[in-house]
């Protein structure tokens, strides 16, 4: 008499494997939800980069994104809430995705030429969020937890090392966020005077100079090969 065939029997390696391979798919539900706040945060950003939050109301926000009013508050509690989300995404998720690429080059220089020029790019692509950034300037949340919070890390840092002389952190920094802005803002109302102008480069050159960097060094630095562009729909 045959005996029954037994089935192979499959570690749980094997199992766990198996199940790794498999794409988890998306609910239909939360995939609706996502691609709605989506839709929502970014009417938010179009028109607070124009009118500021103050100027903007939630049915706008709505209007704008072409969603249901109720379904604002599935989302957000509130107007001040999507605004500090705006910020923390739009500006937070750069501002990470800058010191990814950071986190790989040890000098202080280098690191402020890449940030600077890598923003004065994605501003050049990315009106909106350059706007909402102009718009942001030198906020408590902008300074405390945005891209000038990064940017006074590095300016300290360099200082530490001796890099950068030692000389006011705080203006240093005030200084070199006010110059991008401005130069941000004529970026926007000419799109190719990033290409024609070479604002990014002159940008670093200036800043470098002002930190102590010897003319002909701050030149060489700004025009280093930048890593990757940082591209991303969502930021």
């Amino acid at each position: 008499m045959r005996k029954p065939m037994r089935k192979p029997i499959v570690s749980s390696t094997e199992t766990k494997t198996a199940i790794n391979e498999e794409p988890i798919k998306e609910p239909r539900g939360a995939r609706r939800k996502r691609k709605t706040r989506q839709k929502l945060l970014n009417a938010a950003l179009r028109l607070m980069a124009e009118n500021g939050m103050e100027g903007v109301s939630i049915n706008e926000i709505t209007e704008e994104a072409d969603v249901g009013f109720g379904s604002f508050y599935n989302h957000f509690p509130s107007k001040e809430a999507i605004y500090e989300t705006l910020q923390e995404e739009m500006i937070g998720q750069f501002g990470d995705a800058i010191d990814a690429q950071l986190a790989l080059i040890e000098d202080p220089a280098e690191k402020i030429s890449v940030a600077l020029r890598h923003t004065m790019l994605h501003a050049n692509h990315n009106r909106d969020w350059a706007k909402f950034l102009i718009r942001e300037g030198f906020s408590i949340q902008a300074m405390s937890s945005g891209l000038g919070s990064r940017l006074a890390r590095d300016v300290s840092q360099g200082m530490i090392s001796g890099r950068f002389r030692k000389y006011d952190p705080e203006i240093q920094v005030l200084s070199i966020g006010a110059t991008t802005l401005a130069w941000m803002s004529i970026q926007l109302q000419s799109p190719t005077a990033n290409d024609e102008k070479n604002f990014g480069e002159r940008l670093v050159q200036s800043s470098l100079i002002n930190l102590g960097i010897a003319e002909d060094e701050a030149s060489q630095i700004s025009q280093v090969p930048l890593p990757a562009a940082i591209e991303d729909d969502s930021l």
